[in-house]
C-alpha cells in the first residue's frame, strides 16, 4: 500500500479494507489498519475506520466494533459520523445486543451526530430480534423527533414498520402487528410529494402479519391474509407465507385448511419446506 501520493495511498487502503470486509476477512482488515497506524505514514482518516467498522460488522464482532469506535473518539481524536454509528449498530443488531444498540443510538445525540433512517431501522431490528416490541414501537414513534442533515424530519420506511410489526409478532401482540401493517403504515408518505406516494405494505409486511396471526393462533385471519389480502394487493406469496398460514391452521386444529394451504403452495410452484410438513402432520 506504500505510495508517494498520500491521497492515493489512503484510497488504496480504504479499498483494501472494504474488500476484506466483503470477503468476511475482518482480521485482515484490522491488520491493515494496525499496520498503517504503526507505520511512518499519514494518519488514518475516518473513511478507513468506517471500512474497518463495516468489516467487523459483517464478521459479527461487536466487541471489537465498539472498541474501534472508542479508539476513533478518544485516541485518534476524530469526530465519528453516522456511518461509524450505523456500522456499529449493525454489528450489535446481528449479535442480538439490543440494549447496547439502544445505548449507542442515544449516544449519537450527545456527540451531535445527526441520525438517519438506516441507524434507527437497525436499532428497531435489534429490538425485533429480541421480541422487545415496546422499545420497537417507541423508536418508531420517535422518528419524527429527529432531523436529517437537510433539516427535514426523518420519516419511517416500510422496513421500519415491518421490523416494529415483527417485534410485536414475537411479543404475541398480533393486534398491534396488524395495526402497524394495515393502518399506521398507510398514514405515512413515502416522500414529501403527493398523497399517492403513501407507504404500502409489501410481501415482507404481509409475511410479518401472517406470522403474527400464527403466533396469536388467529387461523381465520391468517387464511384471509393469504387467500384474499395478498391477491388483492397483487403480492405473490412466498414459502414463508404458506408456512405461516399452515402453522396457524395447525394451531387452530383446521386440518382441511392446512391441506388447502399445501395445495395452493404447489399451485404457485413452490416447494413446501419442513415447517409446512410438520404443521400438516400435526394438524392431521
Amino acid at each position: 500500500l506504500a505510495s508517494q501520493d498520500p491521497q492515493s495511498e489512503s484510497r488504496g487502503l480504504v479499498t483494501a479494507i472494504a474488500a476484506c470486509g466483503r470477503a468476511s476477512a475482518w482480521h485482515w482488515a484490522m491488520q491493515l489498519l494496525q499496520n498503517q497506524d504503526s507505520a511512518d505514514r499519514a494518519p488514518l482518516n475516518l473513511a478507513a475506520f468506517n471500512a474497518g467498522l463495516s468489516a467487523l460488522s459483517v464478521g459479527q464482532k461487536w466487541r471489537q466494533c465498539l472498541a474501534l469506535l472508542d479508539k476513533i473518539c478518544h485516541e485518534c481524536h476524530l469526530q465519528p459520523d453516522i456511518i461509524c454509528y450505523s456500522a456499529s449498530l449493525c454489528a450489535l443488531q446481528r449479535a442480538s445486543q439490543w440494549q447496547r444498540a439502544l445505548s449507542l443510538l442515544r449516544e449519537t445525540s450527545k456527540v451531535q451526530v445527526q441520525l438517519d433512517t438506516i441507524a434507527v431501522n437497525t436499532t428497531i431490528s435489534a429490538c425485533e430480534a429480541a421480541g422487545e416490541w415496546r422499545w420497537a414501537l417507541g423508536l418508531l414513534g420517535n422518528f419524527y423527533l429527529n432531523r436529517s442533515k437537510n433539516g427535514a424530519y426523518l420519516q419511517p420506511q416500510v422496513a421500519s414498520f415491518n421490523a416494529a410489526a415483527a417485534a410485536c409478532a414475537k411479543g404475541l401482540q398480533w393486534e398491534r402487528a396488524l395495526w402497524l401493517v394495515f393502518d399506521e403504515m398507510s398514514r405515512v408518505h413515502a416522500s414529501e410529494k403527493p398523497v399517492k406516494s403513501r407507504l404500502r405494505p409489501n410481501v415482507v409486511s404481509l409475511n410479518v402479519a401472517l406470522s403474527a396471526c400464527e403466533r396469536g393462533q388467529q387461523w381465520a385471519r391468517a387464511m384471509w391474509l393469504l387467500m384474499h389480502e395478498m391477491p388483492r394487493r397483487s403480492l405473490h406469496p412466498t414459502i414463508v407465507s404458506f408456512a405461516s398460514a399452515a402453522a396457524a391452521c395447525e394451531k387452530g386444529d383446521r386440518s382441511s385448511l392446512a391441506l388447502l394451504v399445501l395445495s395452493n403452495c404447489q399451485l404457485h410452484k413452490l416447494k413446501p419446506n419442513i415447517i409446512m410438513y410438520n404443521s400438516l402432520i400435526t394438524a392431521c
